[in-house]
């Protein structure tokens, strides 16, 4: 037990933002790198907007997670879907919008 805990709760939230951070410019680099790109295997079906709002649902359930606010089995369930999302979100492609026929990302005009 210490003298000061709120100080531990600071130091604590602290290194939580220190690593959403850390996760935020990871993401920022490899969209940077994949845009920069030339060779691209599998057609882009999204667009930035929705690749930058799944990469924030996977820091925030990080963050969550890091902090202890999810329950056991809800950390199981939405830490799939983060990873999930962010890998979709750096490859900027999403089979389910295949299956669908959809897409977000904004037509080019040649």
């Amino acid at each position: 037990m210490t003298i000061f805990p709120i100080a531990e709760d600071v130091a604590a939230s602290c290194r939580c933002v220190t690593e959403v951070t850390a996760v935020f410019s990871a993401f920022a680099y490899l969209l940077r790198q994949l845009n920069a790109s030339e060779e691209v295997h599998m057609k882009r079906n999204m667009g930035v907007v929705d690749r930058v709002i799944r990469g924030v649902f996977a820091a925030v359930v990080a963050a969550l997670y890091l902090t202890n606010l999810l329950s056991p089995v809800a950390s199981i369930v939405l830490g799939i879907l983060a990873v999930v999302f962010l890998v979709t979100a750096v490859a900027g492609f999403c089979p389910l919008y295949l299956v669908f026929g959809l897409s977000t990302r904004r037509k080019t005009v040649a």
